[in-house]
């Protein structure tokens, strides 16, 4: 009983105004509105509250896997290491297991065949185009054009002159 009687209650905001000289009255939809609103307030601190808390453990538990793979990969580092500083002092022992191996086994060596394999040809280069410039100057010249026609090309199309060098102008 005494926790009861101790427990304070939450005062309702009904108005932003504080009235100090004045009696306060309030209709019941508006009590009931400001409990709803209180209400609201609470469940939403209490939603917050709960994410935070939330937040913290799944922060907590990534430290500690961050921690046991950190734990992890320098183990894996260390065995490294020390797998270099091994071979690097018994090069020796290396060796000699690797030629005591070898004599144990016989391996049959491959027949080489005596045809030689056929090689490709190589690409030839392709042969440049050559530019209108010399197929013009190979190309005979008459002296008077008349019909606009300059001559013809190695390959044989007639080569006509642009209408600004015809004499038909």
């Amino acid at each position: 009983m005494q926790k009861k009687k101790n427990k304070k209650g939450v005062r309702l905001n009904l108005c932003s105004e504080s009235n100090k000289n004045t009696i306060d009255c309030y209709s019941p939809v508006q009590v009931v509105k400001a409990r709803l609103f209180q209400e609201q307030k609470e469940v939403e601190k209490e939603a917050e509250e709960k994410r935070k808390y939330d937040n913290r453990v799944k922060r907590a538990a990534n430290a500690l896997k961050n921690a046991k793979e950190r734990e992890e990969k320098q183990a894996r580092a260390a065995v490294r290491q020390l797998v270099k500083d091994l071979k690097k002092a018994n090069p020796a022992a290396k060796k000699s297991s690797k030629a005591h191996a070898k004599s144990v086994g016989t391996t049959p060596k491959k027949n080489v065949s005596a045809v030689p394999k056929a090689r490709k040809a190589p690409v030839k280069a392709r042969v440049p185009p050559k530019s209108p410039a010399k197929r013009l100057a190979k190309a005979p010249i008459e002296e008077v054009v008349v019909s606009g026609v300059a001559g013809t090309s190695a390959s044989g199309r007639t080569i006509r002159l642009p209408q600004r060098f015809r004499e038909n102008n």
